[in-house]
């Protein structure tokens, strides 16, 4: 049985003159309906993730461009890091390009479409430089080397509408947990990738924080997360005594650079 399922606008809020998320319900009154996701050219890239009350592995997306070109179908695939105490089941996150004008979602399943289903969507419109240095500090007297500079939350939110942890918690860290984030490989702006990731953790998973102690673009560049000896939420909620590193990027199909 295939249902294709129409997009409803929930809600929208303007995190910033550079951030936009919105969130759309999920019902199957209509059939083939494209939602528009994209009305403006100055959009830098478009993020989307699916969740559902309940496992349903038969959700799909596709996209139209701009030159009404439209894409193969999309399987939602579970994003694996997810809390096992979390009671909604949660995509990846996609990245799409600032081409993309509209989405479609269909429903390959028999199993009902509940209410409470919903896609979120996050668009980045900032391709600015960041002007904030970055800068040395938590220098420990254990490591007798030069730490690496990197940019702290104001340097990659500069906003300030990204906040941390309301009340961290230590952990001693014995095991480095290396990620790639399964995101873009080539953007002008990973200070905005890293904001993505920061929306998807904390308003779509309901995590406090991103879950990253760390993350790294392509460059180089450090990213500070929640930082050195913070508990963080990256590896399936077994987080104690460990560090999570993320790699941003997509390394499935592509490796990494040396």
């Amino acid at each position: 049985m295939r249902i294709l399922i129409t997009l409803f606008l929930l809600s929208t809020t303007i995190l910033s003159n550079a951030q936009i998320r919105f969130e759309l319900t999920l019902t199957n009154d209509k059939l083939n309906q494209w939602f528009e996701i994209n009305k403006s050219d100055s959009i830098d890239f478009i993020t989307i993730a699916l969740t559902l009350p309940q496992k349903n592995d038969d959700f799909y997306f596709r996209t139209k461009n701009k030159q009404s070109e439209i894409s193969e179908w999309t399987n939602f695939v579970h994003y694996t890091h997810q809390k096992e105490i979390d009671t909604n089941w949660i995509s990846k996150l996609y990245f799409l390009s600032n081409k993309i004008k509209a989405l479609q979602i269909k429903n390959t399943s028999s199993l009902p479409i509940l209410s409470s289903g919903k896609i979120s969507i996050y668009q980045d419109v900032s391709k600015q430089t960041e002007e904030r240095p970055s800068y040395l500090k938590n220098l420990k007297s254990a490591c007798p080397c030069i730490q690496p500079t990197y940019l702290d939350r104001l340097g990659w939110c500069p906003t300030g509408n990204c906040p941390e942890h309301p009340n961290p918690v230590t952990t001693e860290v014995t095991h480095l947990i290396v990620h790639h984030a399964a995101s873009t490989n080539v953007s002008s702006n990973w200070s905005g990738v890293v904001r993505s990731i920061w929306d998807f953790h904390v308003n779509t998973n309901g995590w406090d924080d991103i879950g990253y102690n760390w993350l790294i673009d392509p460059d180089g560049q450090i990213y500070e997360g929640r930082g050195d000896d913070i508990r963080g939420a990256h590896f399936c909620g077994t987080n104690t005594g460990t560090a999570g590193i993320c790699m941003l990027g997509d390394f499935q199909n592509q490796a990494p650079q040396q």
